[in-house]
């Protein structure tokens, strides 16, 4: 079968999906618009690399090909053409109503008679307002598209699904035990958090406050990795100002733009995962640091919430609010032996629900039911 995805741009949260549709024998288009480093796009640390990852799929695997279409303006006919040529069995629309370039794919798609899903981060089980309802409905049946989400949202004993045709597919990434460690008894607890250091929302500030109110706990360590432009951005400055002021600069240690290839092994070295982001759509880095068996804190206004169990591998704390997350911090940290069953259940919880091959088994039912 023969797919195409296009979204804005690619991010890492997407390379197993593509590698696991690629490893099953299908071939894969990506169609991007946004040029790598652009600013004006939200870039992890981690995308520094991820292009030059993708373009090395072509040595190992000849059914993919990533297609730049570095366009300030769409050009309706070359996108036309770009689409007709490749000729796709399935096209994969993100946010399709969000971005022009995004609704030029839809239309084309639909002229050529393609089989279209939608793909947003949106809470497959939410309250949906009948207006728009009565939107999602039409356009699911005018453009005779499915559409597919990661989060799960709310159970659905609370709600029903925001449209009948909608699917969970989950994020999926690769498990490894290399990239597990042990935790000593005796070595200091440390902590990871990742996040551009450029956007107030990330909430370093307030993971740099929760590490001051734990202060009591000597041996505790705070490592912030993100991707940062340029060393005179505000908020950055006030992230090091605020370590400076506060004598942090012995607990906190701040790794800018750190190769990706790099980040599995970063996240070892520690014990356990902070994000304290507000209002963020779906973070992949809790993902990826379950699948390196930490235990994962995040706040409740960030959609991988979902991925967590809570109690279970880690806690969710209430956004921006400094008390919830240092209980949080404290409630794992103060018991390494509880520590040590987080992370087990982070490497189970990530085998039996976040594998290549439970994404591609749920990818595949969306697919059937296309056909019906």
């Amino acid at each position: 079968m023969k797919i195409i995805f296009i979204s804005p741009s690619f991010h890492n949260n997407q390379c197993n999906w593509v590698k696991t549709l690629l490893n099953k024998g299908h071939e894969v288009y990506y169609f991007v618009w946004y040029e790598l480093g652009n600013k004006s796009e939200s870039l992890e640390t981690e995308t520094i690399e991820k292009y030059n990852f993708l373009e090395k799929f072509s040595s190992f695997f000849h059914n993919f090909k990533l297609i730049k279409l570095f366009l300030s303006i769409p050009k309706p006919i070359l996108f036309y053409k770009k689409i007709k040529e490749n000729n796709p069995d399935i096209v994969i629309i993100r946010n399709p109503f969000r971005y022009t370039f995004s609704f030029f794919a839809l239309c084309f798609s639909r002229l050529q008679g393609r089989r279209i899903i939608f793909y947003s981060q949106t809470d497959l089980y939410k309250k949906v307002g009948k207006l728009r309802f009565l939107f999602i409905k039409f356009v699911c049946i005018f453009f005779k598209a499915k559409w597919i989400t990661p989060l799960k949202g709310s159970p659905e004993t609370f709600y029903s699904k925001f449209y009948k045709d909608s699917f969970y597919v989950p994020f999926s990434i690769d498990f490894s035990d290399i990239f597990t460690k042990k935790n000593g008894n005796n070595e200091p607890i440390k902590i990871i958090s990742v996040g551009k250091f450029s956007q107030e929302r990330k909430n370093n500030l307030l993971l740099l406050r929760a590490i001051k109110k734990l202060k009591d706990i000597k041996d505790l360590k705070l490592t912030i990795v993100g991707a940062l432009y340029s060393k005179d951005d505000l908020t950055y400055r006030k992230i090091v100002k605020y370590i400076k002021d506060n004598n942090l600069q012995n607990k906190v240690i701040i790794k800018i733009n750190l190769p990706y290839k790099e980040m599995f092994a970063e996240y070892s070295k520690h014990h356990l995962f902070i994000l304290p982001s507000s209002n963020e759509p779906a973070s992949y880095s809790v993902l990826e640091a379950m699948s390196c068996g930490l235990p994962v804190v995040c706040s409740d206004t960030n959609g991988t919430k979902y991925y967590i169990e809570e109690g279970e591998n880690g806690y969710i704390f209430k956004s921006d609010n400094l008390e919830d997350l240092s209980d949080k911090i404290r409630l794992i940290i103060s018991n390494r032996e509880k520590m040590k069953k987080m992370k087990k259940e982070s490497l189970r919880i990530v085998k039996e629900k976040y594998s290549p091959e439970v994404f591609y088994e749920k990818f595949m039912k969306v697919l059937v039911s296309e056909k019906k």
